[in-house]
């Protein structure tokens, strides 16, 4: 190893991983350029095959300063679309009623749970994994929140998907029940 340079060490692992993430021939072909440069082949599947067969096992490469540098940078863009992609994945599933669930919902518009002040927000700006960190921690604040939900029940039905919508008007107050009942006679 020369001094200045970058040793990228377990080279078929690097391989292995990058064919698991884009399978597809068309899918992240910058990096897979990049990684078949390296190599002694012309070819990815070619890469990808002595890879499986151990023919690449404890092979590292030693790269220049700019050269890490730069495979740093397609590795990061590489992973972050995918990672996105989860992301949006994954926000489109919390916001969607569950298959055979059960989704509450006030006539009145009215709030189920008083929310704890939280201010988060998933943010442009913010690396693929910081935004994952912001949806989980989201996530976790709406899978644990308790609620409380009572009523009269004005509207049932079950949706496509079998997800029961249970329609609730809130019990009236002891006054209000008095004006409907004077009201009534």
């Amino acid at each position: 190893m020369k001094s200045g340079m970058n040793l990228l060490d377990n080279f078929a692992d690097i391989i292995l991983k990058t064919n698991l993430l884009c399978p597809l021939n068309n899918e992240c072909f910058r990096l897979k350029s990049a990684l078949v440069n390296l190599s002694n082949t012309y070819e990815w599947s070619v890469l990808v095959t002595r890879a499986k067969n151990g023919k690449l096992a404890g092979t590292n490469v030693i790269l220049r300063p700019g050269g890490a540098e730069t495979l740093e940078k397609l590795v990061n863009e590489t992973t972050s679309f995918y990672i996105n992609r989860e992301i949006e994945k994954a926000a489109a599933l919390l916001n969607t009623p569950p298959t055979r669930g059960v989704l509450l919902i006030s006539d009145e518009g009215k709030p189920f749970v008083d929310l704890v002040s939280f201010h988060s927000t998933i943010v442009d700006s913010y690396s693929p994994l910081q935004k994952w960190q912001e949806l989980q921690k989201l996530s976790d604040i709406l899978m644990h929140t308790p609620f409380e939900a009572e009523g009269i029940i004005t509207k049932l039905f079950v949706d496509k998907k079998g997800t029961r919508h249970i329609i609730l008007h809130s019990k009236p107050s002891s006054m209000l029940l008095l004006r409907y009942i004077s009201a009534f006679l």
